[in-house]
């Protein structure tokens, strides 16, 4: 699929419209998105192993053209995808499997360049950053605290769940179209590669992308 997507990309970038577009130095754009996270798994040298569901997200961020065509951004997205564990517990017992539903932020400083000036141009990103993965599985038994409000004396459980962020870095590519002076939409493939130092392969999050940004 993914090999699909990016020939499809490129063949529209070879067939843009000729037409003045945006993307000048000095510019400032805010966008919006609605990523579409593609599903995929990774195993660590230890046998345990994770799938996550493919699963909408959202997206917004802020770039800055340095000059005409280059811009340097930052973006978050987030996505809650379902999710599936197997655990390989030491004492050699057999393998434990649970299904969860995971919260993921990825920050990311990006610069992008778009090729042309025309209306509709392709364009290709790359950046670094991290990723935050949090299991929502409980990591210790719960605190409880109480206290006195409006409404009487109220008790609340609170949870620690495993969690972790590591450095991420990814690359993308795809289609602009200045729709006006004032806004654009972006149509684009990215594919963010986390480092987590324990997998027996760096997981990859690969995401089709619709984007709406403003400009000023």
């Amino acid at each position: 699929m993914r090999s699909t997507l990016i020939a499809a990309l490129l063949c529209l970038c070879a067939t843009s419209a000729a037409a003045q577009g945006s993307g000048n130095k000095g510019q400032v754009e805010w966008s919006f998105g609605l990523p579409y996270y593609l599903a995929t798994s990774t195993t660590t040298e230890y046998g345990s192993s994770i799938d996550f569901s493919a699963r909408l997200g959202f997206q917004f961020g802020v770039d800055y053209y340095l000059i005409d065509r280059l811009a340097i951004g930052f973006d978050m997205s987030w996505v809650r995808p379902d999710y599936s564990a197997l655990l390989i517990p030491d004492d050699g017992s057999a393998p434990i499997e649970i299904r969860h539903q995971a919260n993921i932020w990825n920050g990311q400083f990006n610069f992008t360049y778009n090729f042309t000036d025309r209306t509709v141009t392709p364009y290709v990103e790359a950046g670094l950053g991290w990723t935050n993965f949090d299991s929502n599985v409980a990591d210790s038994p719960p605190t409880t605290g109480c206290w006195w409000t409006p409404w009487g004396y109220m008790c609340s459980n609170f949870y620690s769940t495993y969690s972790s962020s590591n450095f991420s870095y990814g690359a993308g590519l795809g289609l602009r179209w200045n729709v006006n002076y004032d806004m654009s939409v972006k149509l684009g493939y990215r594919i963010v590669e986390i480092d987590t130092g324990s997998a027996s392969e760096k997981p990859t999050m690969d995401s089709v992308q619709l984007e709406l940004a403003y400009h000023f």
